[in-house]
């Protein structure tokens, strides 16, 4: 069976919906490349974006350390997410402007929410919504994102790589 991100992660970003996962309300969008992010339409600014790009695939073999023979392979799906909101330039990401609180800041309301959300105790569901293929995620980095593409999203880029063995 082989491994569908798009619907992967659609069907995942709904249930976190359908859960209300870290109190967040979820929308999904598959721009494929980073330029049609730039035309994707959405509407609230307090709903979480997850946006799946830059979607790579390989195959590795697997040799047998006893007879050096192939006797099987690592499937990866490179991939990457944009997990983000739609943000104000005008905000503090910090304290860059005295006389705001902290707590207004874009850290404190969006990129550590976020982050706590998505850290690495974090739960996918491959069992449920992959049929049972074991998936390992053999990397899941986070890079910020500030006043990313036309609509200006606050949040992250996450850099990842979902492995299946066989």
């Amino acid at each position: 069976m082989a491994f569908d991100i798009v619907d992967f992660w659609k069907r995942q970003v709904e249930k976190w919906q359908t859960e209300n996962k870290c109190g967040f309300c979820w929308e999904f969008g598959a721009p494929l490349i980073d330029s049609q992010l730039n035309i994707e339409q959405t509407d609230e600014a307090c709903c979480t974006y997850v946006f799946l790009t830059e979607i790579e695939t390989s195959e590795t073999p697997k040799f047998s350390t006893q007879t050096n023979f192939v006797n099987g392979k690592n499937c990866d799906t490179i991939f990457t997410l944009y997990v983000v909101r739609k943000g104000d330039l005008g905000t503090n990401n910090y304290s860059e402007i005295k006389g705001h609180p902290i707590s207004e800041s874009n850290w404190e309301k969006i990129f550590k929410p976020i982050s706590d959300c998505l850290d690495c105790d974090l739960i996918i569901d491959f069992c449920e919504l992959q049929y049972g293929l074991k998936v390992d995620i053999t990397q899941w980095r986070k890079t910020l994102e500030h006043a990313a593409f036309d609509n200006n999203y606050f949040g992250w880029k996450i850099r990842a790589n979902f492995r299946i063995s066989q």
